[in-house]
């Protein structure tokens, strides 16, 4: 299992001249737009959507001459992500079908469910999975984002992601803990608002216990959301705020990394790659614009 850490992540960048982001490629063919955005950006990583994939042997060939063309052209291995949380949030229909969270929380099999879904991705040549939503819900969780979230009990969702990261893990897949520190209390999507969430203190003693008890057991990064939260920093959103990063890194988190910075809870994404990575974010990604970064020096040590 290739495991993402603060040490491989400096290494690319020293040694490769890499750039700290995870972006997405438009289609699902090795095109000039796609060989243009990798021998420029010079990316760590790339992560997949739907409109990548056609068939599972369609997708493996992809992967195939992205490494392949790596290797050659840019002298690194690429690292391959996708974020695979079951339900509504996949990117691909295969079996064993993984299904949404909410119901991954009554299968007594899921660890072996997860081990399954877990092998196939890494038959395609996937590293990492930026899941599980550790959220914990409440009762004012929207009906949008509560079937991504476990329930409303944190032993319900320690539990759950443990089997969920355990099968992951048996085989070979890295997981990614999310969304620091948590969106169960945002109103609106940060996809298409700005959001702020209200943190009470009992949620946010108990959002940290799930990730330092799960960060204590296993090796992972941990994704930053693009909500404000007030009672933690009443200027900057999660992903650009040094206060809510340095909580994160200091909970045990591997490699702290933001979410999509083409979210319009992000601001201008050419903007919000250096405000995250000044803030301390080790990664950040850019999933449907990645042309914002032509041009762009990011070759410079994250903030520890």
């Amino acid at each position: 299992m290739s495991v993402l850490s603060r040490e491989t992540i400096y290494e690319l960048i020293k040694q490769k001249q890499v750039s700290p982001v995870f972006i997405g490629i438009p289609s699902k063919n090795m095109d000039e737009t796609t060989q243009k955005l990798l021998r420029e950006i010079r990316p760590i990583g790339i992560i997949f959507f739907s409109r990548n994939i056609q068939s599972l042997q369609q997708w493996k060939g992809l992967v195939r001459e992205l490494k392949t063309f790596a290797q050659k052209e840019l002298g690194y291995r690429l690292l391959f992500a996708i974020d695979h949380e079951g339900g509504k949030v996949r990117r691909v229909f295969f079996e064993p079908d993984l299904p949404d969270p909410q119901q991954q929380v009554q299968r007594e099999d899921l660890e072996e469910l997860s081990f399954n879904v877990g092998k196939e991705l890494c038959s395609i040549g996937i590293d990492l999975n930026f899941a599980p939503v550790v959220d914990i819900a409440t009762k004012e969780t929207p009906i949008f984002y509560r079937s991504r979230c476990y329930g409303e009990d944190k032993q319900t969702v320690l539990d759950t992601a443990e089997q969920f990261i355990t099968g992951m893990e048996k085989a070979g897949i890295q997981t990614c803990l999310k969304h620091f520190p948590t969106l169960a209390t945002a109103k609106d999507d940060t996809h298409f608002h700005k959001v702020a969430c209200h943190m009470p203190t009992s949620l946010w003693h108990d959002q940290k216990m799930v990730y330092k008890t799960l960060l204590k057991k296993y090796y992972l990064p941990v994704m930053v959301s693009h909500a404000k939260y007030p009672e933690l920093d009443s200027e900057n959103i999660a992903s650009q705020s040094k206060t809510i990063i340095k909580e994160a890194k200091s909970l045990g988190s591997t490699v702290v990394l933001s979410d999509d910075l083409d979210m319009k809870a992000a601001g201008d994404p050419k903007q919000a790659v250096e405000k995250s990575l000044n803030a301390g974010c080790d990664l950040v990604l850019v999933c449907n614009h990645p042309e914002v970064l032509l041009g762009k020096n990011l070759t410079f040590f994250p903030k520890k």
